[in-house]
């Protein structure tokens, strides 16, 4: 049996910000959530059906974020869990779907799971 994405799903128009450098609210040179958030209305504005947002989570940025130290948090130079959730309610608000960039391949040798070769 073949699987068929659903027709709304086709057709929705998904924006990738990456946060680092879509919306500076606070003036530091680096994209926050809070410009995000200010930037909502701005989504909608544009017909926008759902945001995927790239890493936002701690990094030393030597794989443009892919790099994760800590999927549980966000770098503080972006800002705060409180402010995702923030940012998560004013997109929701404007029916836009949020989702988040996970890469869940371990770079770090410590936590590499070797599996034998067959």
């Amino acid at each position: 049996m073949e699987w068929k994405m659903p027709i709304g799903r086709r057709q929705a128009i998904v924006y990738q910000i990456y946060p680092r450098s879509f919306a500076d609210l606070n003036g530091d040179g680096i994209g926050d959530l809070r410009g995000i958030t200010s930037r909502v209305p701005y989504l909608k504005e544009l017909g926008v059906d759902a945001v995927w947002l790239s890493p936002f989570y701690p990094s030393a940025l030597k794989d443009g974020g892919y790099d994760v130290a800590d999927y549980r948090n966000v770098d503080p130079k972006i800002g705060t869990l409180e402010e995702f959730d923030e940012m998560s309610r004013a997109v929701e608000l404007e029916r836009i779907t949020n989702s988040v960039d996970v890469d869940l391949l371990i770079y770090k040798k410590d936590n590499f799971i070797k599996t034998p070769r067959q």
